[in-house]
C-alpha cells in the first residue's frame, strides 16, 4: 500500500539531454555563418552610405565656395559632414575614408572587406563601378560612376 503513494522520479534522462544539446549545436552551426555574412553586408552598406554623403556634400561645398575641399577635414570644419570613419579600416574608430576631389572627379572610398592591407587608405580613383570579385575590392562612391562596390554574389 505504501508503494502506491511514492512519487515517481521526474527529470530528463541523459539521452534526452544529449539530443537537445546536439540540436542546439546544429542550429548554432547554421546561424553563425549567416550572422557573419550579415555583419559584412552591414559594413558595406554603411561605407556606401557614408561615401555617398561625402561626395554629395563635396558637390554642395563646390557650389557654395566655387572650389573643391582639399580633404575630409575641410568638409568637417565647414560643417558639411560630421566625422566619418571607415568600418573596414585597421582602426574603425580613427581611420577615415580615402578621398580625392579635383576639377573632374570626386570620390570617397573605403578599404573594403577582405582588404590585403586594412590600414592602407585607397589613393587611386576607380576605373569602373566593379572593383573585384567575392567582396575583395574597395567600397565607396564616385561622382561619375556612382556606387563602387564588390561584384561578388553570395560571398558578399
Amino acid at each position: 500500500m505504501l508503494q502506491r503513494f511514492k512519487k515517481k522520479a521526474e527529470g530528463f534522462t541523459l539521452i534526452e539531454l544529449l539530443i537537445v544539446v546536439a540540436i542546439i549545436g546544429i542550429l548554432a552551426a547554421i546561424a553563425i555563418p549567416n550572422l557573419l555574412s550579415a555583419t559584412k553586408k552591414t559594413k558595406i552598406s554603411r561605407a556606401l552610405a557614408d561615401t555617398k554623403i561625402v561626395v554629395t556634400q563635396t558637390q554642395l561645398y563646390n557650389n557654395d565656395f566655387n572650389a573643391n575641399p582639399t580633404d575630409l577635414g575641410t568638409l568637417e570644419t565647414a560643417k558639411y559632414i560630421s566625422q566619418v570613419y571607415d568600418p573596414f579600416g585597421a582602426d574603425p574608430a580613427t581611420q577615415k575614408y580615402g578621398y580625392v576631389a579635383d576639377s573632374t572627379e570626386t570620390w570617397a572610398l573605403s578599404v573594403g572587406p577582405n582588404a590585403a592591407a586594412p590600414g592602407t587608405v585607397p589613393t587611386t580613383a576607380p576605373v569602373s563601378n566593379d572593383t573585384g570579385d567575392n567582396c575583395t575590392g574597395t567600397v565607396g562612391w564616385h561622382n561619375a560612376y556612382g556606387a563602387v562596390q564588390p561584384i561578388g554574389g553570395a560571398a558578399c
